[in-house]
């Protein structure tokens, strides 16, 4: 589990244990469900760092 107390934008997705096909299923949903934002599969692959996935949610 992820502390969020120490997570940073620059922290490189797989270096996280937990950032496996499950985790992109999550986010996936997660943006569809609170964000109202529809990402495709291809999108998450993309994803590198914690900064990316803020810029694909359009938060500064």
């Amino acid at each position: 589990m992820l502390d969020l107390n120490t997570l940073k934008a620059e922290d490189m997705l797989d270096s996280f244990e937990d950032w496996d096909s499950m985790a992109h299923l999550s986010l996936i949903a997660l943006f569809d469900s609170k964000l109202g934002k529809k990402i495709k599969p291809d999108e998450i692959r993309g994803l590198k760092s914690v900064q990316d996935i803020l810029d694909l949610a359009g938060i500064k």
